[in-house]
């Protein structure tokens, strides 16, 4: 199970969309996707937009980047991502432009400054279960 916040834009986004089910991605019928199911839709929307070589498994690698250039922290990462920490590190040992960047430096070195490790926010999240279709 993972618990992904909802920031603003995602939240406002959510609200705007019909409410046709408790889950967000859902089939025609009002089932919630499975793994399949979201990899079909992938697909579908990646030729749509010419999108070559990527897979579903890259939007959450590049999420763990960005994510991680924001100031998040391995163990905070793969809470949100459903990663291992193990299986974060190499996400972020690879892409080291990204991780390492000058943002990342500058968040470090304020919470160091301001002792606490990490900053306290309220957020609403969304609960995302596997699927028991598998």
């Amino acid at each position: 199970m993972v618990y992904v916040p909802l920031v603003a834009e995602l939240r406002a986004l959510v609200n705007r969309l019909p409410k046709t089910a408790t889950t967000i991605l859902t089939s025609k019928r009002g089932q919630p996707w499975t793994q399949d199911g979201y990899r079909t839709m992938f697909n579908r929307a990646k030729r749509k937009a010419g999108i070559k070589g990527k897979t579903f498994y890259d939007a959450r690698g590049t999420f763990v980047t960005r994510a991680a250039a924001r100031g998040l922290t391995p163990q905070e990462l793969a809470t949100i991502t459903g990663h291992s920490i193990k299986d974060v590190e190499p996400i972020l040992d690879t892409y080291t432009a990204t991780a390492r960047s000058p943002e990342l430096a500058r968040s470090a070195m304020q919470r160091y400054e301001s002792g606490t490790k990490s900053a306290k926010r309220s957020a609403k999240y969304v609960r995302l279960v596997p699927s028991q279709d598998r």
